[in-house]
């Protein structure tokens, strides 16, 4: 593997989730690995930070590995699904949707399209979760993905 991608729907400087995943690069890049962060919208502040998702799937190769942080249902994870190289989802922890039913309609769409996407990356992809509010393994719990620079 020579690169671990990072694929989010959002990329915002105030957010728990966009931290995390600059830190993430930071430590990829200490480790030796190339890595780069794509999003489909990125806050005006953060532009150098990172790429439009839509460059993602020519910027990897087969032997990569793409990370998607999945928090709230979106295009990139379609994206993410169709990739020709490994992937792994790390689960954010997804509200509730009747929270949102009767004041915004549209988000609570939206996070439970993020559950069916988790649901369904689930089914084929290794997953890491920080929270035990989706369906399958216990909170905390990773499916190892192999992080080996030297394999192919």
């Amino acid at each position: 593997m020579r690169a671990i991608h990072q694929l989010l729907p959002v990329l915002s400087p105030g957010d728990a989730i966009g931290q995390a995943v600059r830190r993430m690069r930071s430590a990829f890049l200490e480790a030796g690995f190339s890595s780069e962060i794509f999003a489909e919208e990125i806050d005006q502040r953060l532009v150098g930070e990172a790429r439009p998702a839509a460059a993602l799937e020519a910027s990897v190769g087969a032997g990569d590995l793409v990370l998607y942080h999945l928090s709230i249902g979106a295009r990139s994870a379609r994206l993410f699904a169709g990739l020709g190289c490994r992937r792994a989802m790390v689960y954010h922890n997804i509200t509730p949707s009747p929270y949102y039913r009767t004041t915004s309609p549209r988000v609570a769409y939206w996070l439970d399209q993020g559950r069916r996407d988790g649901a369904e990356a689930d089914r084929r992809d290794s997953v890491c979760r920080e929270s035990d509010r989706l369906p399958g393994p216990a909170h905390g719990d990773c499916r190892p993905v192999r992080a080996d620079p030297q394999a192919p």
